[in-house]
């Protein structure tokens, strides 16, 4: 996606990669909960308790969506403090900023299908989240070489949250079907 940047300038490219590495913090942090939560799915799962792999997935979805909400609060209302960290150049800051503002919301999507994803492929059927993953990343390109914007590093970071709330919604969408065939059946 920087590549995509090139005709908004250096400013934007930098403002934005400094935003995409605050963002793989914030990810970290909730797919640590999201891996740690899995082995207890695959545990419960493992000895047949279907109300405690329910109980543990729904437990840790809770928490997942808590620490998206609080690392996306954190990255919207203090961006541009986090960023400041990295760099003071003033129109890296303002590119950035922007950039941060909008995607640090995606973080609440992305904690969400972190968890959704880790569970299932706890629960041994991940093929269908890594083809949905790829989807809906693919549907991020999409819209970026579809929104002819001005700045494009509007569309980059629309493409950001399209990309990761499609594949929670879709994921969230599957995993009814997933769960009920893995309490059915030996895991």
């Amino acid at each position: 996606m920087v590549g995509v940047l090139a005709v908004d300038g250096m400013p934007a490219r930098t403002g934005y990669a400094t935003s995409v590495m605050l963002m793989v913090v914030g990810a970290v942090i909730s797919n640590s909960l999201a891996q740690s939560g899995a082995i207890l799915v695959a545990q419960a799962a493992g000895a047949r308790d279907a109300a405690r792999v329910r109980a543990t997935f729904s437990a840790t979805l809770r928490m997942g969506l808590a620490i998206g909400a609080a690392t996306a609060s954190a990255f919207f209302l203090g961006g541009r403090w986090f960023l400041r960290i990295f760099t003071d150049e003033p129109a890296v800051l303002e590119r950035g900023a922007h950039a941060i503002t909008i995607m640090s919301i995606g973080l609440f999507a992305m904690a969400t299908w972190q968890v959704l994803i880790a569970s299932m492929a706890a629960l041994k059927v991940s093929k269908r989240a890594g083809l949905v993953g790829v989807l809906c990343e693919l549907l991020g390109v999409v819209v970026v070489l579809a929104w002819d914007v001005t700045p494009r590093l509007d569309a980059v970071c629309a493409a950001f949250l399209v990309s990761n709330f499609a594949r929670a919604i879709v994921l969230g969408a599957l995993f009814p079907s997933v769960l009920r065939a893995a309490t059915v059946s030996p895991v």
